[in-house]
């Protein structure tokens, strides 16, 4: 005789009660994680933002008191200049990389001592002060790079900040010759036509440009 196994209509609408349930916690349990991570981000957010906050009071307080330690005052508002440029602010950057700046004349031989720190400081500064349209500052701190750098891995920052600037004021040829001229350096040089066709292209679109309208373009 052979007993089939059946489960009563009570018992099954338990089961099915017990897995809306169980699923309902699961929902519930994957709800909070979602909540507490983004909560835990917030946070950490908000603790970076707090830590900068505290740099840039740090740095006004620091700036307005007498020190004797010089290389650690330019230090302090180099740090405090690359976090405003980070954050794009442009202005805020000048004004602390130029007080960094200040300081050198009261450090002995800062170039010397302190080359790392005046190569990323004069790097950040012609960055800032070309990114701003100050184009013959940002030039004459480019050249003093280019003079002072001690490697050609250390001046390519410079000559491609540079060439970039030189572009926006409308000075392609000088662009393309400082381009050239660091790509023979870096044993790169492209043929000499190949320039030309280069310049001779720049110059024609720049002439479409200059005398079509956006409407006659599109």
């Amino acid at each position: 005789e052979v007993y089939r196994m059946t489960t009563s209509p009570p018992v099954q609408s338990e089961l099915q009660d017990q897995s809306s349930k169980t699923s309902a916690e699961s929902d519930d349990q994957d709800q909070h994680r979602q909540q507490k991570q983004q909560q835990q981000q917030q946070q950490h957010e908000l603790t970076i933002r707090d830590v900068d906050s505290l740099l840039f009071i740090a740095a006004e307080h620091l700036n307005s008191v007498p020190t004797k330690d010089h290389l650690f005052l330019l230090r302090f508002n180099l740090e405090v200049g690359q976090k405003a440029l980070q954050m794009a602010a442009l202005s805020s950057a000048a004004i602390y990389l130029q007080k960094a700046a200040n300081v050198l004349p009261r450090i002995r031989s800062p170039w010397q001592e302190h080359y790392g720190t005046c190569l990323t400081l004069f790097q950040c500064r012609s960055e800032v002060e070309l990114s701003m349209g100050n184009y013959e500052v940002g030039h004459s701190i480019g050249n003093e790079i280019l003079q002072r750098a001690r490697t050609l891995d250390d001046k390519l920052p410079t000559y491609l900040t540079m060439a970039i600037a030189l572009g926006r004021e409308d000075k392609v040829e000088e662009s393309l010759s400082m381009s050239l001229s660091v790509a023979r350096q870096l044993g790169e040089s492209p043929k000499r036509f190949y320039l030309m066709h280069t310049m001779k292209d720049l110059m024609k679109i720049k002439s479409f440009l200059k005398n079509n309208t956006d409407e006659d373009i599109l």
